[in-house]
């Protein structure tokens, strides 16, 4: 941001290692050189970070009711009423559904088509790593590839790291899935598997996009990741509902929603290509795919590769 609030949360990291299956680095890249290809716009950073920074713009400026969802609408004359989970209702010109990519607003306001979910066969999971086993950096983004499967480690405040694991789709629940998938790794996965923790402080869920005909019914529109989510694999998806919402308000404020769709939708679709496209390579199938993806990245500060990473991964 202009006033540099991104910055004062951007966690900075040395380098960018890829390991082997020991554990043993096999190349780098300079962090430094990787914020260059993206002019100094690229920023690690904890969500819940990003939220404290975007509820400082708005705090006492507007009214927040946290742990509240939409339960209903109907259309009454020159906008909507909405029943919240709180029992109250709301009236109001327009109802938006920034809800993300499970949007409750969606469900309401279109149904619930499992068309809607572009499903994109991979497995995620994330969470906070509150001792860090032997042999890991606190400066560096660590990455393990295998085959269908990566663990990732990034540094985060107070001496933390955040795994971030992606596999192929396997049956069974969030625990049970990851034993598979990550039970033969080595490195310090099996240290990382002894800290995953129970309920809610795991993130787990499938890698999908949201595909809808329309954004817009009437005085309901969807923005973000409710209306076209580009998968956790692509990214981009907090700069893309950000960037969506600033021009959300003049449109609202001038009646304008479909052309404020149609400028879009054709940006939202390009990056959801590309993030099909790059799925494959995120975590290659293939010993010769991955193979590959690390040719591809030795080079990924030197041109015409340094061009090709900003056209495709820029925010």
């Amino acid at each position: 941001s202009r006033d540099g609030a991104l910055e004062s949360i951007h966690r900075p990291v040395d380098r960018i290692a890829f390991l082997d299956g020991a554990g043993l680095e096999s190349y780098s890249l300079a962090y430094a050189d990787l914020r260059r290809l993206f002019d100094g716009r690229h920023f690690n950073f904890l969500r819940g970070d990003l939220e404290r920074v975007l509820w400082r713009r708005v705090e006492g400026r507007l009214a927040v009711r946290f742990g509240t969802t939409v339960e209903g609408f109907a259309d009454e004359e020159g906008g909507v009423r909405v029943r919240l989970s709180d029992g109250s209702t709301e009236s109001a010109q327009y109802l938006v559904g920034a809800d993300g990519a499970r949007s409750r607003v969606r469900e309401l306001a279109f149904g619930t088509d499992p068309g809607f979910l572009r499903d994109l066969g991979y497995v995620t999971a994330a969470f906070l790593v509150e001792r860090l086993p032997v042999g890991v950096a606190p400066d560096r983004l660590m990455t393990l590839t295998e085959p269908g499967r990566q663990v990732s480690l990034y540094p985060v405040p107070g001496g933390r790291s955040a795994a971030f694991l992606i596999h192929r789709a396997l049956p069974g629940p969030p625990r049970e899935q990851l034993a598979s998938a990550y039970g033969t790794m080595g490195w310090v996965v099996p240290a990382l598997l002894e800290q995953c923790p129970a309920g809610d402080r795991l993130f787990c869920d499938g890698v999908f996009q949201v595909v809808l005909q329309r954004w817009v019914r009437g005085r309901v529109v969807l923005v973000g990741d409710a209306a076209g989510c580009v998968s956790l694999l692509a990214g981009r998806g907090a700069s893309l509902a950000m960037a969506e919402a600033e021009t959300l308000a003049p449109a609202l404020a001038e009646g304008s929603l479909p052309g404020w769709e149609s400028r879009w939708r054709p940006i939202v679709e390009a990056q959801q290509a590309e993030g099909r496209r790059a799925a494959r390579w995120f975590v290659p199938r293939t010993r010769l795919e991955l193979r590959l993806r690390d040719a591809l990245l030795r080079r990924a500060t030197r041109f015409p590769i340094s061009w090709f990473l900003r056209r495709s991964l820029r925010e």
